[in-house]
């Protein structure tokens, strides 16, 4: 069992989804320190995810080998952002996108968030993301080359920033009680609610971005159980994926339980190729635990995230009990 924060704080998250979290990226501005090979820094925010360089909608920045090479997204005006998702190039394996800072400004150019990543290793060309920024107020999104360590460039298909113009929801997996199949491969439980989204398992040779299960001989499964009923909006699942073609679990099942683990409803998700980020709609139902499973039995269970979003149903307090309670006795006597 794997058990975050306690059920008082679960209890403080009251906002709802707003709906509007979307990509914000395609209708801003791409700026980059170089464009090569002709692409142009606008391919890497036109909405269109195809990595294949011949098709045109993959960026490349020059290979000169220089650090300090940077691709931004003017976004136009402040905007909360969620999570940022890099899109690979897959018609040729180059290991690009690596060892790279990915920073936030606001419209005064001040940076309100900043990050490394992949300092040692490289997505392997296949889908990354990241929702440590998540919350976060700022209008341009950059990414920066740190190191000169060839390869010294930046090629990819697509840069995305995902927000919403009010603040975004709050993802309530830090609050539910998880359990799962026992974790192997050097991953953990909590590694598939870490924030971390890339689908890469080799993307790090520690605290590894994936859960992934030790057992393909039994039905995997994920399940995190919430202090409280939620009414849920969305679950998002990231799946993995190798080689920019292959997933280790190919569908899953995603279920809503009630309290008495009673079935609410659930939905299949299939992760065939590179289907990366499933945005699964469970708008209108009520539960109190989420359950994940692998539904080709044979099959490992691995994924690099779950994020639960929704709002919780405050339980009646101890004074509301007691005020219910003087107000009948006080009807009876009467």
């Amino acid at each position: 069992m794997f058990k975050f924060t306690p059920i008082a704080a679960f209890l403080m998250l009251t906002s709802a989804a707003s709906g509007a979290v979307v990509n914000l990226a395609p209708p801003g501005t791409a700026t980059a320190s170089s464009e090569a090979f002709g692409s142009v820094a606008s391919d890497a925010n036109d909405g269109n995810r195809d990595g294949n360089f011949g098709n045109g909608s993959v960026y490349h920045s020059d290979t000169s080998g220089a650090a300090g090479q940077f691709i931004e997204v003017d976004l136009g005006a402040e905007r909360y952002i969620d999570r940022i998702l890099i899109f690979p190039r897959t018609d040729v394996q180059q290991n690009s996108v690596r060892d790279f800072s990915l920073e936030v400004f606001d419209s005064g150019g001040g940076s309100v968030y900043s990050g490394a990543f992949l300092t040692t290793s490289n997505t392997a060309d296949d889908p990354w993301g990241s929702a440590a920024m998540s919350g976060t107020l700022g209008q341009r999104v950059r990414l920066t080359i740190n190191s000169p360590d060839l390869p010294a460039f930046f090629a990819f298909s697509e840069f995305e920033v995902w927000g919403d113009t009010v603040q975004v929801p709050t993802n309530l997996t830090s609050t539910a009680t998880i359990t799962a199949g026992p974790a192997d491969f050097g991953t953990t439980i909590a590694d598939g609610v870490d924030g971390d989204l890339a689908s890469n398992y080799n993307s790090v040779t520690t605290d590894r971005p994936i859960y992934h299960d030790g057992n393909a001989a039994e039905q995997g499964f994920y399940r995190l159980e919430f202090p409280t009923d939620i009414n849920f909006d969305e679950i998002q699942l990231y799946n993995r994926i190798v080689d920019n073609g292959a997933t280790t679990t190919t569908e899953y099942r995603i279920s809503i339980l009630d309290g008495a683990d009673g079935l609410v409803t659930s939905q299949l998700v299939t992760a065939q190729d590179t289907n990366y980020d499933n945005l699964v709609d469970f708008s209108g139902f009520t539960g109190r635990t989420v359950l994940v499973e692998e539904s080709n039995i044979g099959q490992f269970l691995a994924f690099s995230e779950v994020r639960v979003f929704g709002t919780p149903v405050p339980e009646p307090s101890v004074a509301v009990f007691g005020l219910l309670g003087g107000l009948l006795l006080l009807r009876r006597r009467r």
